[in-house]
This record gives structure tokens, C-alpha cells and sequence, in this order.
């Protein structure tokens, strides 16, 4: 099976972001290619990385949709955004469009990343 990259953008380093990192570590199919504390310089990682997926934990609410800017420059991306306090995320794909995905388990993030 051929290794996904994924970069994860943090937005608040804490506990949740290292219970993500992990999952993403402890999957063999998973490259986790880099890390991104803010997002004003995602464009930039993910076109320096070549990633083909991001986690992105969203901490506030205007990051709710910021997914769909970077889908712009990066249309062909799987952007799993991690919301709250873990349970809940949304998956954002090809076009700006955002799908409730509903409780997040580790299993979940990464059939999400991965795609059909």
C-alpha cells in the first residue's frame, strides 16, 4: 500500500494535537510530512510538503471555513478538519465543500484521509 503524506496544521499546540500526531504516527500507511502551527503560511507548507491530505485542528470559529481558501491553490487536497474538542470533524474535498463527519475516531481520521 502506498503511503498517504499528510501535513497536520495545529493552530493551538496542546494535548489533542499530540493525540492526533500519534495516530498519524502509529499508522505504517500514513507519512506524516510536516507540521504547521498557524495558518498563515499553510499554502506555502502544503505546496513545499507535496502533501497529499491535511489534518487540520480547528480551534476557533473563523477557522471553520478556512479549509476552502486553501482548496483553491490546492484543489485536489483531503482536508480532514479536527473541530472542538476532538469528537466532531468535517471532511473537505475537491471542491469547497464541507461533509459532517459526525464522531471522529482514529480509524475514521484516516479511512478520511485516505478516500474512497
Amino acid at each position: 500500500m502506498e503511503k498517504i503524506g499528510v501535513l497536520l496544521v495545529e493552530g493551538q499546540q496542546g494535548i489533542l494535537s499530540d493525540i492526533v500526531r500519534d495516530v498519524l504516527h502509529a499508522d505504517p500507511s500514513v507519512d506524516l510530512v510536516g507540521d504547521v502551527s498557524g495558518i498563515d503560511d499553510i499554502v506555502e507548507a502544503v505546496a513545499r510538503s507535496e502533501c497529499d491530505a491535511v489534518v487540520w485542528m480547528v480551534t476557533d470559529a473563523r477557522q471553520a471555513e478556512a479549509p476552502a481558501e486553501l482548496l483553491r491553490h490546492h484543489p485536489v487536497l483531503r482536508i480532514v478538519a479536527v473541530e472542538g474538542t476532538g469528537q466532531e470533524g468535517s471532511l473537505w474535498r475537491m471542491r469547497p465543500q464541507r461533509a459532517r463527519l459526525g464522531h471522529l475516531s482514529p480509524a475514521r481520521i484516516i479511512a478520511e484521509l485516505r478516500g474512497p
